[in-house]
């Protein structure tokens, strides 16, 4: 288990050193360091790998010679106390070696976590530059607004001295036409004037025998004719004054409305002058502006902040993910520990019942050499067995060599790496007469246990299992089947396997 964890922490430290960072001298000389020192790690976990592979190999060669103690039955009390003696001293370096592990492990890290905060400052720093940057950036950005709007109100004034033109020019063309009409107006006025004259003087030199022809002044003819012509006259009159009245009346209107259109253009004029002088005080102000950027070259500095920044995004988008793929394969890593563990206590359990087997077998033939022998026939115990479970703390051998069950006690062995079990049961619906046997993981699938009948139709056993996720298969008549009370998973040959969890 701490070997595979001190593998993915090497993996990390070292796909996180071949990322593509810029560095300074001095981290390069931390970085030189550090891989020595993981290489240095690698070494030592090399020679705890080999030193755990001998211990490994003794074992399966302490587990071969227990096998030659059960075909031979008789084993020597020295002999088991010495294997005791020998596993538990094994177990010790074992946990010597993982302790060491650990304090490799905790350096590793500790060394990570300082090269990952030393890139949290160095980071911090950028970002606060890039802001600084960003400030003198924004400054220039106003101003050159300001001069914007400036432009802006520039071309509105414009557009209203247009406009004014526009209305200036409709009043002088207005007032053209008021002016012909008043000439027009004067015209017929001055034609009736002379008219009338005409008339008078005519009146004048008439003769008097014309004045003798005319019919007397008190003839009502007479009367009503001049009356009628004098009312004509009049009415002329009046009507020419009022259209005289109202050209002047157009025309006075009209010369107002130009004083008042040339006022207009005058204050306009003034303005676009002062907006113009503005203008150009604004614009040696930007190119100044333009001149000290460029002098400064802080625009290319910008641009190299900014190309850095995304750099650093960048590699910050590929830590996480990198992180991400490393917790998938650290969950995975624990999952196969979980496995890993399973396996050795199932191993450690096999070992406790392999002692309590050797302690029956022990206490059988001292049994048998006690009691009086009546033949010189020697039983010998057959070697094949299946293991079966009795009262809770008891085992028994089912085999057709004794009529009653063989109990065994608890396991002798007693190991200080003890592991935690939970009673589970495991069952089958079938409703053959014959033998049902279950094989799984934790039996390493190397051998097989009795299900016994729990009901019609059932068949089941009840086992305690480690913490763990197991898989096993019934042999029901010499083929392999699978429980529909159990959850069902592929077993990667083309069939299924049933699954089962224990927390």
């Amino acid at each position: 288990m701490f070997i595979l964890r001190a593998h993915i922490a090497l993996r990390i430290f070292s796909e996180q050193q071949a990322a593509p960072t810029t560095r300074l001298s001095d981290e390069q000389v931390n970085g030189q360091e550090q891989l020595d020192n993981l290489e240095n790690a690698k070494l030592i976990i090399a020679q705890k790998d080999e030193e755990l592979r001998k211990k490994e190999e003794e074992i399966a060669q302490l587990r071969e010679r227990l096998g030659d103690v059960e075909q031979k039955i008789v084993v020597p009390t020295e002999s088991q106390s010495e294997l005791g003696e020998k596993v538990a001293a094994l177990e010790m370096k074992l946990a010597d070696m993982e302790e060491e592990k650990m304090k490799l492990m905790e350096g590793v890290q500790a060394e990570q976590l300082a090269v990952i905060t030393e890139k949290d400052k160095h980071i911090a720093q950028v970002v606060e530059e890039l802001e600084t940057a960003r400030n003198d950036l924004r400054d220039a950005k106003n101003r050159i607004q300001e001069l914007g709007e400036k432009e802006e109100e520039m071309t509105n004034l414009h557009n209203v001295i247009a406009d004014l033109r526009a209305d200036l020019a409709t009043a002088k063309k207005e007032k053209e036409e008021s002016e012909w009409h008043l000439g027009e107006h004067k015209e017929w006025l001055s034609n009736s004037k002379e008219k009338v004259a005409y008339l008078e003087n005519q009146l004048s030199l008439m003769s008097e025998h014309d004045r003798l022809t005319l019919p007397p002044p008190s003839s009502p003819k007479l009367r009503a004719g001049l009356e009628n012509i004098d009312d004509s006259a009049k009415a002329q009159i009046r009507a020419l004054e009022t259209k005289l009245q109202l050209a002047n009346q157009s025309f006075r209107n009209s010369e107002a409305e130009r004083q008042k259109c040339e006022q207009i253009n005058r204050d306009t004029l003034k303005r676009v002058m002062q907006l113009e002088s503005e203008n150009g005080r604004l614009k040696g102000i930007t190119e100044e502006l333009s001149a000290k950027l460029r002098d400064s070259a802080s625009a290319q500095v910008l641009d190299e902040k900014d190309a850095r920044i995304r750099d650093l995004a960048d590699e910050r988008s590929r830590l996480q993910w990198r992180i991400g793929e490393l917790s998938q394969w650290w969950s995975d890593a624990k999952w196969k520990i979980g496995e890993l563990e399973a396996g050795v206590a199932h191993q450690r359990h096999l070992l406790d019942t392999a002692n309590g087997k050797i302690q029956n077998l022990n206490d059988q033939l001292a049994t048998a050499l006690r009691a009086p022998q009546t033949s010189s026939t020697t039983y010998v115990v057959p070697s094949s067995f299946t293991v079966g479970q009795a009262i809770p703390g008891q085992w028994h051998l089912a085999n057709t060599c004794f009529a009653p069950p063989i109990p065994a006690p608890a396991p002798i062995y007693n190991a200080p790496l003890s592991y935690e079990t939970r009673r589970v049961k495991i069952e089958i619906d079938t409703e053959t007469q014959r033998d049902v046997f279950v094989m799984g993981s934790f039996l390493n699938w190397q051998c097989a246990l009795k299900c016994d009948p729990i009901g019609q139709g059932r068949r089941g056993v009840t086992v305690d299992l480690p913490r763990g996720r197991h898989e096993f298969r019934f042999l029901v008549e010499g083929t392999w089947q699978t429980s529909s009370l159990h959850t069902k998973v592929p077993n990667g040959f083309g069939g299924e396997n049933n699954l089962l969890w224990v927390e």
